[in-house]
């Protein structure tokens, strides 16, 4: 990743079990991608192997923002064990701003539990950080989630509310299953490639001042895919208009007969 994305980039780092996966997660990596910034994981990388650590490593450093959530310590149903991986990354990251030089200083973190205070009986160390709880709702997690980015936004910049975000996410949600048996892939195992790459064609599908119309006109269509929406612009931000994935995510993800129309339109006009 270019070293120019490290303002844009947040490093997600949250438990990918079958149910966080189908709730939580993708509601927190669609509201990074709503307000404009990509994020990035260890999931990558899903190997077992030493070159694992290494792109964590590399992923912590390229990263500005952090989200962490703890709120995983029950033991695993086949091993019986706990899973270390969420608070052992978390120290990576947190050890990068503290001894970081330059712009690892700048470093910002987001710690997610379940319920408020619950971490001081299993990660006391941590006390002192501010630690927010999602209590394991979806909206809960959105909006802790936009607040932190929001309160870290540039002067004169306006990410989306966390009910419009919340909104937009409802809608996602409930065309993702049939993108993804559109795509061949089996809806409620998705990896994380998988769902960033859903998360950020739909958005780019449907911009965010579209929204409130049922279905735009072929012009207004067109144009929202020749310029970023303003919304977008946070320190640079722009999303890929690259004709080949429109077309091709156009047909998984069906927005209404007058946007395919202008969708066909635009890479018509492109070749």
């Amino acid at each position: 990743m270019a070293s120019d994305d490290y303002e844009l980039s947040v490093f997600v780092n949250c438990p990918f079990d079958r149910k966080y996966k189908s709730t939580l997660f993708p509601a927190i990596l669609f509201t990074i991608y709503d307000c404009g910034l990509k994020a990035r994981s260890a999931l990558e990388a899903d190997t077992a192997t030493s070159g694992r650590l290494e792109k964590i490593f590399a992923i912590v450093k390229s990263s500005k923002y952090g989200i962490h959530d703890i709120s995983r310590t029950g033991l695993d149903r086949e091993t019986r064990l706990p899973r270390f991986n969420m608070p052992f990354e978390l120290g990576i990251f947190l050890a990068a701003q503290k001894y970081g030089a330059g712009r690892q200083k700048e470093k910002i973190c987001l710690i997610l539990d379940k319920e408020g205070y619950r971490y001081h009986k299993f990660i006391s160390d941590i006390k002192g950080l501010d630690i927010s709880a999602h209590y394991n709702k979806i909206d809960s997690a959105i909006r802790r989630v936009r607040d932190w980015l929001n309160d870290d936004k540039p002067q004169g910049v306006m990410l989306p509310g966390h009910i419009r975000i919340s909104n937009r996410y409802e809608t996602f949600r409930r065309q993702l299953p049939r993108a993804a048996k559109k795509a061949g892939l089996d809806p409620t195992d998705l990896r994380f490639n998988d769902i960033a790459n859903f998360v950020s064609k739909w958005i780019e599908l449907n911009p965010k001042d579209c929204t409130s119309r049922l279905r735009p006109s072929r012009r207004d269509a067109c144009e929202h895919l020749r310029r970023p929406c303003a919304e977008h612009h946070w320190r640079g931000a722009l999303y890929p208009t690259n004709l080949l994935h429109l077309r091709q995510t156009c047909r998984i993800f069906e927005t209404g007969p007058s946007r395919s129309r202008a969708f066909r339109a635009l890479a018509g006009a492109g070749r």
